[in-house]
């Protein structure tokens, strides 16, 4: 029960983040403005944190993801785990379906920083980067890795996700305000659906 209770405040506070950051974030919201230009600096003045960030954009894009998930489902298709199968794409697939809903519904345009230093084309709330990998790397870590090595592989998940998402506003391709809300709606999802599938998960 005091798990249950656990997860269902992370989703509510994580439904509010996401709300409030879809409301007032972006071009007109002084902090998103104070702190992409921080994060921007940041990555001018420090010679290596630019082509990182660059280079981490591989690494949070669909082109790495896709084949992940893709991967895994036909390992637990392989290991007929169904239900685990079942759960890692309504987390994986539906995430990034509702991603890019939530993109449509608030039509938040980009930072205008152009030229960008990587390729984007969709629109800007929230970060399908941070969105994408927290849903992703969670995944893996609460479904496929082995109950052992689950804490660190969670905490990889978050890590990864974290760095990955810091990169956008660094290349002026993302406010703050859409990573947060990516981060928030990978977390949320995953947990919705760990509780939802009555899966005993508790690391997570």
């Amino acid at each position: 029960m005091k798990s249950k209770n656990v997860a269902i405040t992370i989703l509510l506070l994580a439904g509010v983040i996401i709300f409030v950051t879809g409301a007032i974030g972006g071009a007109d919201f002084a902090p998103d403005q104070a702190l992409i230009h921080r994060l921007m600096a940041f990555g001018h003045h420090v010679s290596w944190v630019e082509p990182f960030a660059v280079a981490l954009a591989y690494l949070g894009g669909a082109l790495l993801l896709i084949p992940i998930a893709i991967g895994s489902a036909v390992f637990l298709g392989w290991k007929k785990r169904w239900q685990d199968l079942t759960m890692f794409l309504t987390i994986t697939m539906g995430g990034r379906i509702l991603i890019e809903m939530i993109k449509l519904l608030v039509g938040r345009q980009r930072p205008h920083f152009e030229p960008y230093a990587v390729q984007v084309s969709s629109l800007s709330f929230p970060s399908g980067h941070a969105g994408n990998t927290m849903l992703t790397y969670l995944a893996v870590a609460t479904i496929i890795v082995a109950q052992r090595w689950r804490r660190t592989a969670i905490a990889v998940a978050v890590a990864a996700s974290v760095i990955v998402g810091l990169s956008r506003p660094i290349l002026g391709v993302h406010w703050p305000s859409d990573v947060l809300a990516g981060w928030m709606l990978g977390i949320g999802l995953t947990i919705a659906c760990l509780t939802l599938f009555k899966r005993d998960r508790s690391e997570a």
